[in-house]
């Protein structure tokens, strides 16, 4: 789980560059700029425990109906975000022209994990930049195994100070038992497939036993565990069906959630400046998100430019497509495919 560091450029497609002329322009990307909307003004607090959901909501929603080159401003703070838009916390729908710009220290925080942070959806020419993405509460919990008794499969454990402990909501149905082996890796023991907890049982403040599926490895005493699985399916950023977005200077923390960028049916240009996934910095947690990015059934340019993933469970970076079922075979090289919400065109190449 060593860190993936991406300084590259994804050019499927032929690439024609454009400048954009302006009387008020960003410095940065060389676009108009027009009305803005403070999330402040619309009723956000940022102290961290109160919902802020309505407040972006109703700025987004009078951001984008006010035409092009709006922008949301967000003031340095940190907003709770209890109320899911659609399928995001933070949803920007059928938005052109539109950037959602944070400041230094701005911090959304998402106390759904299913949801996505911010979700990008049916637009064209969004920027989203300048934010720490977190999760409040954690889907995982981590600490040391201070006993083992291989006979009976069983491990006593301490919860690490400030986590959840193994019976709170969003952990009760959590199995894996993840324990790091070796103290130079940033990922837990792939010797063989880690055992499952099948009982866990409070035997005071924040030590706990539990039944394993399998013995423990007599290694696993005095090292460091994570209890996760990869069952939350929120994500970072994710742009979902759009054209020409650009999303900059992102640290998304994950906690315990689903990978930090989707790109999902886009086009035009894709562009991911400077995003890391990763553990806060001076932070004990032994996991961020469940991966770093993923990419499906894009017909464009998906560029990352300083992009950095540690601390995740699967890829830095994956290009699929979809499976489809073969309904006929014609003759020896013409096959009949099911289209179900695959948009094929003429010219596209499936791989048997």
């Amino acid at each position: 789980m060593n860190a993936i560091l991406f300084y590259c450029v994804f050019l499927p497609v032929l690439i024609s560059f454009c400048s954009f002329s302006a009387i008020a322009s960003d410095p940065h990307l060389n676009i108009q700029i027009g009305k803005r909307f403070n999330v402040m003004e619309y009723g956000a607090v940022a102290n961290g425990k109160t919902d802020d959901s309505e407040a972006f909501k109703k700025a987004i929603d009078d951001g984008i109906k006010s035409g092009k080159n709006a922008v949301v401003f967000v003031p340095t703070g940190r907003y709770m975000l209890k109320t899911p838009t659609g399928g995001g916390m933070v949803q920007i729908k059928k938005a052109s022209d539109f950037t959602l710009e944070g400041e230094k220290g701005t911090f959304l925080v998402s106390s759904v994990p299913t949801k996505h942070m911010i979700y990008i959806d049916s637009s064209l020419n969004v920027i989203v930049r300048n934010f720490e993405l977190d999760r409040d509460p954690l889907v995982f919990t981590q600490g040391v195994i201070d006993k083992i008794d291989i006979p009976s499969k069983t491990v006593e454990v301490t919860i690490d100070k400030g986590y959840d402990e193994p019976d709170a909501a969003f952990l009760a149905n959590l199995k894996a038992l993840l324990v790091f082996t070796n103290p130079k890796a940033d990922t837990w023991d792939h010797s063989r497939w880690w055992p499952n907890i099948v009982t866990r049982e409070l035997v005071s403040h924040m030590k706990w036993k539990f039944t394993l599926t399998m013995e423990p490895l007599e290694i696993y005493k005095g090292k460091q565990f994570l209890i996760w699985n990869n069952v939350y399916k929120g994500w970072g950023v994710v742009c979902n069906h759009s054209r020409d977005c650009h999303i900059e200077n992102i640290k998304y923390y994950g906690g315990g959630a689903d990978a930090g960028i989707g790109i999902w049916g886009c086009n035009g240009t894709i562009t991911y400046k400077n995003f890391r996934t990763g553990i806060p910095e001076g932070s004990n947690r032994l996991i961020a998100a469940a991966g770093g990015s993923q990419e499906f059934e894009n017909r464009g340019t998906v560029i990352f430019d300083g992009c950095d993933f540690s601390r995740v469970d699967d890829d830095g970076f994956n290009m699929g497509t979809a499976y489809v079922k073969v309904l006929k075979q014609v003759d020896s090289r013409t096959i009949i495919v099911e289209r179900k919400n695959t948009p094929y065109v003429v010219g596209d190449t499936i791989a048997l």
